[in-house]
């Protein structure tokens, strides 16, 4: 809408400010990366004003437009919602560990650390406490936790993850999923190639739509790149998200390409369909789980019962029973602790509030609740993600067992305080 040639410029302008107000009202996160892309967009667009006034009379995207815009999602999820602890925890991230350009497999090659760079960095519990710890306690500084006398005698262990599928090895699986990877790669590259091929077509056209969209379009690659690129910034909002979000712009660049592409003869046409569909053909085995499940890897959690996605995305009935009693029983502003499992759970069961997703006994406070899903209790196992990092450690029952007590419990899932 805002790019229509066929409609009033003003009436544009206002559907702009209009639909920004709707993004910052129903989604913040949306509204998030939507005006970011407006205000890079506005700078991308402006070296090609060229300072004429009938340039500047026809553009969309003007100081007042972009203001609005700002203005509702400052207002909406900072002043009226307060829900804007994502940006902070980004500023604090930041700060504290710079944006961690490429740091995924240090040691690896280049091209290993371009294609893995937006998968959040795994440390050792001992590094998780060392350099996580300190800073969750600067960030929440309301958290006083057990004597570093006691704790200190409960040192987080390392747990072996079980294999994921046993008898046999993922190795082709891992070889699928670098093979898709790289594909999304040159998807990427291909609709950053339409996006500054319609940039420099549009430079000097008095369509200044054109122009006003491909600067934005622009600006929504220049983010995606760095939640590509960066695991500070990926690691509080992934790049597939971005991606799903920015694909109405990327799309323009996308379907530049796919028009070129058509206008070539045979036999390179007919050469170039059948890789087309053999590149997503197999994205779709990938992407899908399928080649995980033929394949020896992970596997998702709608194919089989076992690996990281299952602990994480299937709830048993002790699980449902044990975070039902916790909204039952845990009210006003009691504290919650439980580890990235946990905190899925009783997100989707309705408590969303007061929980501190990392059951460490550095974080632990005297009177808390702890809640230990199925897969704490059963599997021994627990994990926890923050600062840009995350960490799988073996669940500390002996710590919770010396200073609190089991106050709900089914058999497979526990709550203690």
């Amino acid at each position: 809408t805002a790019f229509d040639e066929r409609i009033d410029r003003r009436t544009r302008q206002v559907a702009v400010v209009v639909t920004g107000i709707g993004m910052a009202i129903s989604h913040y996160s949306t509204a998030y990366f939507a005006s970011t892309i407006l205000v890079i967009g506005y700078v991308a667009y402006l070296p090609f004003r060229h300072g004429r006034r009938s340039t500047r009379s026809r553009r969309v995207l003007t100081i007042p437009v972009v203001a609005g815009v700002l203005v509702a999602v400052v207002a909406w999820n900072v002043v009226i919602t307060r829900s804007a602890q994502n940006i902070t925890n980004l500023a604090t991230s930041v700060e504290s560990n710079g944006l961690q350009l490429l740091p995924s497999s240090t040691g690896a090659s280049l091209l290993s650390r371009f294609l893995n760079a937006d998968v959040i960095p795994t440390v050792t519990p001992a590094q998780f406490v060392a350099r996580v710890v300190p800073h969750l306690l600067r960030q929440d500084p309301w958290i006083h936790p057990y004597p570093a006398a006691l704790t200190s005698r409960y040192p987080l262990a390392a747990v072996v993850v079980p294999a994921t599928q046993r008898g046999v090895a993922p190795v082709y699986s891992n070889v699928a999923n670098n093979v898709t990877a790289a594909l999304n790669e040159l998807l990427l590259l291909a609709i950053a190639v339409g996006i500054l091929r319609l940039l420099w077509r549009e430079r000097a056209s008095p369509r200044r739509e054109r122009s006003e969209l491909a600067a934005v379009a622009l600006g929504c690659l220049f983010l995606l790149g760095l939640l590509r690129l960066s695991a500070t910034v990926s690691g509080l909002y992934n790049a597939p998200r971005g991606q799903v979000q920015g694909y109405p712009l990327l799309g323009v660049g996308l379907a530049l390409v796919c028009s070129w592409l058509f206008r070539l003869r045979p036999p390179a046409a007919p050469a170039l369909a059948g890789v087309v569909v053999a590149c997503a053909g197999l994205m779709l085995f990938t992407d899908s789980g399928l080649s995980d499940l033929a394949l020896g890897g992970a596997g998702a959690d709608t194919l089989v019962n076992y690996g990281d996605a299952y602990q994480s995305y299937y709830f048993t009935d002790a699980d449902v029973a044990s975070a039902t009693w916790i909204q039952q029983h845990v009210t006003g502003g009691t504290v919650v602790y439980t580890d990235s499992y946990g905190t899925i759970q009783l997100g989707q069961l309705g408590r969303q509030r007061a929980i501190v997703s990392s059951v460490i006994p550095q974080l632990l406070e005297p009177g808390a609740y702890v809640y230990a899903t199925s897969t704490n209790v059963v599997d021994r196992t627990a994990r926890a993600t923050a600062d840009g990092s995350t960490v799988t450690f073996r669940y500390p029952v002996a710590f919770l067992d010396r200073v609190k007590n089991v106050v709900y419990s089914t058999g497979t899932t526990e709550v203690f305080r």
